[in-house]
């Protein structure tokens, strides 16, 4: 394995460049809208900094999308602005499987760990990218996740973002951390600030449990590449060849955070709590305005009239109590009854 990048801080001038796979799935209608109306935020989220995002879909998702003529414009714009259309497979090895492989028989039994044949196929490999083809003809970008349907991975895409999980990817291999957490997205930006050259990539998935780390990633990368000069789609880091040569049979793993860290970043980001992720929204685009984002503010107590935190010099937290104000009575409220007194 090579991973990409080393050395230590850098400016967003001298940095990495970097890539956003966001992988868009679901099963059912209200799933598929839940995901999609997260990825309308994701988009808006992104173009404020223009940042570019490579977006994997099922051929489930590709079904929704390309039924509705409003959520077509909106994928057009998506196109127009940048962005990339990918393909996302998961093979019948896999809990998700999609429904689409060229096997069948005892070899599609033996794939799913089944004693008997299951159901048969929704269609193979020509199926799949016709669906796919609905929404970009000539798609670049996979994640192919199938270790068995040699026949189906031999029509992948050239650039694969999953390696590991399958043999697609003829032309460039990439990797990238899946930071859906606090300590993941810090873990991260501690290996992203160490790199002066290279690349990173960090993936999400368009759901409201990833929205929050997707923010803080965004929020990060604000600070590091304000204007997005060093953002790139998939397809784009493997074509203006910004990857350093690989030896036949390696992997670019690019950005999975070490085990150990020896810097820690003098203002790492944190996750911030965001409303309404889950809520509707509208399905025609925003003609360019960002989408407001909610905060949560502090709630003031009755004793936090009383009290008041200050900063010292060395650092320390000190808490000052102060007198009561005498124009508030010294009473108990009415709820409450004060304390027997000792026997």
């Amino acid at each position: 394995m090579l991973l990409l990048g080393a050395g230590g801080g850098a400016r967003a001038a001298d940095g990495p460049y970097y890539f956003i796979p966001v992988y868009n799935s679901g099963e059912s209608e209200g799933t598929l809208e839940e995901s999609y109306n997260v990825l309308l935020r994701m988009v808006s989220l992104a173009a404020e900094r223009n940042y570019k995002l490579t977006l994997m879909f099922t051929p489930k998702y590709a079904d929704y999308l390309s039924t509705s003529p409003v959520r077509m414009a909106e994928l057009r714009y998506w196109k127009n602005a940048g962005h990339e259309i990918g393909a996302w497979h998961r093979g019948p090895a896999e809990a998700g499987w999609d429904g689409y492989t060229d096997l069948s028989g005892d070899a599609l039994a033996r794939a799913r760990g089944t004693a008997k044949p299951p159901a048969a196929p929704v269609g193979g490999h020509k199926e799949y990218f016709a669906a796919l083809q609905r929404l970009e003809f000539d798609i670049k970008t996979g994640c192919m996740q199938d270790k068995t349907d040699k026949e189906f991975l031999a029509a992948a895409p050239g650039y694969e973002v999953c390696p590991g999980k399958s043999a697609g990817g003829k032309k460039a291999r990439l990797s990238a951390a899946s930071p859906s957490g606090r300590v993941e997205i810090e873990a991260s930006t501690r290996t992203f600030s160490r790199m002066n050259y290279g690349v990173y990539g960090a993936a999400f998935d368009s759901t409201p449990a990833d929205f929050g780390s997707f923010y803080a990633w965004l929020r990060f990368l604000r600070d590091r590449d304000p204007a997005g000069l060093k953002s790139r789609t998939v397809s784009g880091i493997a074509e203006n060849k910004l990857l350093p040569e690989k030896k036949e049979g390696t992997t670019l793993k690019v950005g999975k955070p070490p085990a150990k860290t020896v810097k820690q970043p003098a203002d790492p980001p944190r996750l911030r709590p965001v409303a309404g992720v889950r809520q509707s929204i509208p399905g025609a685009r925003t003609g360019g305005q960002p989408l407001q984002t909610g905060r949560l503010k502090p709630t003031r107590g009755f004793y936090s009239r009383f009290i008041n935190f200050i900063t010292v010099p060395a650092g320390r937290k000190v808490i000052i109590i102060q007198a009561r104000p005498k124009n508030i009575p010294q009473t108990i409220p009415a709820k409450t009854s004060p304390l027997p007194p000792k026997k």
